[in-house]
């Protein structure tokens, strides 16, 4: 079979047809869209944390009442792309056919705004935290202390971080240790230090 179009041929035209098309294109698409949608929304599990709108349950301790219990199930924060059968695999498959393309004739794959790809490297980590990952999880644990750990261990105004000595029931029996589990899951376990490194990880560990 004879291949009467180069793939720089049809990248070039296509490259040409964006760039020559009408501005007012783009705008039709965007005018289908509310003002208030979030791409980001709709990532799935690489999606960024966002905190959830509620469950019409009243935020605060009712008059009268406190904490003697906070229980807490919190997942990993942003992260690398995981394995190739999960939402790796992709990317993975991108950068392997372009290798494989340039080596077995000789040519760029890309031109023009695409030359980039001459050279182009993929360099993403797999399955550890990003940067913006571990910071997640520090604001989220710091939060978490603030809204109720303070109420749970009575803290005193100006303490801002959990103390052994808050370890103590109001009758003055001591509590049980806080313990925190984590698989051993790379990016987990790094999740679960980083949640508490605002906290608690520098006065005790308890981490399971």
């Amino acid at each position: 079979m004879v291949h009467l179009f180069s793939p720089q041929i049809v990248l070039s035209a296509l490259l040409a047809f964006i760039r020559d098309a009408p501005s007012s294109s783009s705008s039709a698409t965007s005018a289908g869209y509310s003002p208030h949608f979030d791409i980001t929304n709709g990532w799935a599990n690489l999606s960024p944390y966002k905190e959830a709108d509620g469950f019409g349950v009243p935020k605060g301790v009712p008059r009268g009442c406190e904490l003697s219990q906070v229980h807490i199930l919190h997942r990993h924060a942003e992260r690398y792309p995981e394995s190739s059968w999960f939402d790796g695999e992709g990317m993975e498959t991108f950068n392997r056919k372009l290798k494989s393309y340039s080596s077995e004739h000789n040519v760029s794959v890309g031109i023009g705004p695409l030359a980039f790809l001459k050279n182009w490297k993929y360099l993403l980590g797999r399955d550890i935290l990003l940067a913006t990952g571990t910071a997640t999880e520090a604001v989220s644990g710091a939060e978490i202390w603030s809204k109720y750990g303070r109420m749970v261990y009575r803290a005193p105004p100006g303490m801002a971080v959990w103390d052994p000595e808050l370890n103590m029931y109001p009758n003055g029996t001591r509590r049980a240790t806080p313990t925190f589990r984590s698989t051993n899951k790379q990016r987990v376990l790094e999740s679960a230090k980083w949640w508490l490194s605002q906290s608690i990880l520098d006065s005790l560990v308890a981490l399971i």
